[in-house]
């Protein structure tokens, strides 16, 4: 509410001014909104909010599509100076969901090779997160870091706005850390390490994304 309310208001405003900043960063805030009550509705015990998670999720989803289809694709490229580090942006959008990736795999390998179950499925039916992030949002994060390296359009457009969802998911993730860690539960140091290392990237790394983006002149 304090991060991603405020993003989102402010964004919707620059993108129908026509700024490119403003577009981009729409898109990465329906991004974090369409994955964290995917979340929610998803795993979330069932409560009187139920249907607002499936309204919000619903809303965010076709807003995050008709977001990606107003842009044209192919001037994405002459949007952004000859300055623009595509080997930074990618490469620690390709690192960073590798690392997760990783951490999944090692959380979910060892089960399926002891035949044993994960403390999660105790409480629900599978993992549901790692299985949305394993299929979906990391070779996704992963693919549009690889296009912006190789300089595709396509690249242009998703790196920017996986950079703006990454640094938002951090966010979160590091305040449910600092939350966890105040309330006396053990393990959370190493989550707040991971959350604020790459959080700090990722802001970086958008800073020197939008330093170098070129508005287009309105006539």
């Amino acid at each position: 509410m304090c991060i991603g309310i405020p993003i989102l208001l402010i964004s919707l405003f620059l993108a129908r001014k026509g700024s490119i900043k403003g577009r981009l960063l729409l898109g990465g805030a329906l991004g974090y909104f369409l994955i964290t009550y995917m979340m929610y509705t998803f795993i979330a015990m069932y409560n009187r909010l139920f249907l607002v998670y499936v309204a919000l999720m619903s809303a965010s989803f076709f807003a995050f599509i008709l977001t990606l289809l107003a842009f044209d694709v192919e001037k994405m490229s002459s949007y952004f100076t000859n300055k623009l580090p595509v080997r930074y942006a990618g490469g620690y959008l390709m690192f960073s969901t590798l690392m997760i990736g990783f951490l999944w795999l090692a959380r979910v390998i060892p089960t399926l090779i002891g035949s044993s179950i994960p403390l999660e499925v105790e409480h629900g039916t599978t993992l549901t997160v790692q299985a949305f992030d394993l299929a979906f949002f990391l070779p996704g994060i992963f693919l549009s870091g690889l296009l912006l390296i190789k300089k595709k359009p396509f690249g242009y457009m998703l790196a920017p706005i996986a950079t703006v969802t990454n640094a938002l998911i951090m966010a979160a993730l590091l305040s449910k850390g600092i939350s966890m860690n105040l309330a006396g539960i053990e393990g959370t140091l190493p989550m707040i390490i991971m959350t604020s290392l790459f959080g700090l990237i990722a802001i970086v790394s958008l800073f020197l994304i939008f330093r170098n983006v070129n508005e287009p002149v309105r006539t």
